[in-house]
């Protein structure tokens, strides 16, 4: 028993309290309560905008003195808790006019390591879409797209712009900044913006391939005046030139190193200086400088001692003569 004890043996077994105005503008609430719940109910759009089902928990809902709502929670901490006595508790965002996957839940677990993790997983059968732990490590399971850099180094102008740094001023200020122009310092422990950080470091890509192919272009123009130069010397020289494809430190005498280790450098091209390979007395090539054939070469390296015969000759005056 009650002080106030309302109660309906009714066909619909409601024990029904009305709230009514019948001022300028009618309306009416009725509090409800029968086996299925206790709800509010609005008779005029026929709505139960309130219900609470029979064998609820304690503190289903709950609002403090404060005004902070706890739902699974008494003495809430903050102006919307949600908690149980699990390991792990959630909410559920629904929209049920969505096309394919309706609905998202927001959970808190204990996580793998124990000390907290923060999960996004859209009801569709698999795993969660996104993990955050304790330690402000996180986990996407998919792509990152953000809303892009600003671009104020450049980004692709590089290329649609031929906005580029000259190479001397890119690799002074690089020395000079301790960075990369337009990427920025990079501290340690220091929070960076990815996207701007992106951008800058495509920037710096960009132009490494810019100053990779002007020095691959620099290369093949030097590679093509020496392959000239090597041609106009063997044209001037003659047939009794046989190219050696190393050093001369390297070719194989009969007595020792070669005796023209000390020439310029860019006379080492030149095959093994030797004396010409037939009678005592046979003239030598041009500038008094002997060269060996390549048959009698290639007889010397196989180790024939007949072919070594005037192994050594040294050049007359300036090697470059010849």
């Amino acid at each position: 028993q009650a002080n106030l004890h309302i109660f309906d043996d009714a066909v619909f077994n409601e024990a029904i309290i009305r709230l009514e105005e019948i001022g300028a503008t009618p309306y009416t609430w009725d509090i409800r309560a029968n086996n299925f719940g206790f709800y509010v109910y609005d008779p005029a759009s026929d709505t139960l905008p309130f219900q609470v089902r029979p064998g609820a928990p304690s503190s289903a809902i709950d609002i403090a003195s404060n005004g902070n709502v706890g739902i699974g929670t008494a003495g809430a901490s903050a102006p919307l808790e949600i908690g149980d006595d699990a390991s792990f508790s959630f909410f559920r965002i629904t929209a049920g006019g969505a096309a394919i996957n309706k609905s998202v839940d927001v959970v808190f677990t204990q996580g793998p390591l124990g000390t907290g993790e923060l999960r996004y997983n859209i009801v569709d059968g698999d795993g969660p879409e996104m993990r955050l732990n304790a330690d402000g490590d996180m986990t996407l399971d998919g792509t990152l797209t953000t809303g892009g850099p600003t671009c104020s180094g450049g980004c692709d102008a590089v290329f649609t712009e031929r906005r580029i740094i000259p190479e001397p001023d890119y690799a002074a200020r690089m020395w000079a900044d301790g960075h990369l122009p337009h990427v920025g310092p990079t501290a340690p422990g220091a929070p960076i913006n990815v996207s701007e950080k992106l951008g800058g470091m495509l920037n710096a890509l960009e132009h490494a391939h810019v100053f990779i192919e002007r020095q691959n272009r620099r290369i093949e123009t030097l590679e093509a005046v020496k392959a000239a130069q090597d041609t106009r010397l063997c044209t001037e020289l003659g047939d009794s030139v046989e190219v050696w494809p190393g050093t001369l430190e390297d070719a194989p005498l009969a007595d020792g190193p070669s005796p023209y280790a000390q020439l310029p450098t860019r006379w080492r091209f030149i095959a093994l200086l030797r004396p010409q390979s037939g009678a005592e007395g046979s003239p030598a090539a041009p500038g008094g400088v002997g060269l060996a054939s390549p048959r009698r070469r290639r007889r010397a390296m196989d180790g024939d001692p007949s072919s070594r015969e005037g192994a050594e000759a040294s050049p007359k005056g300036d090697a470059r003569e010849g």
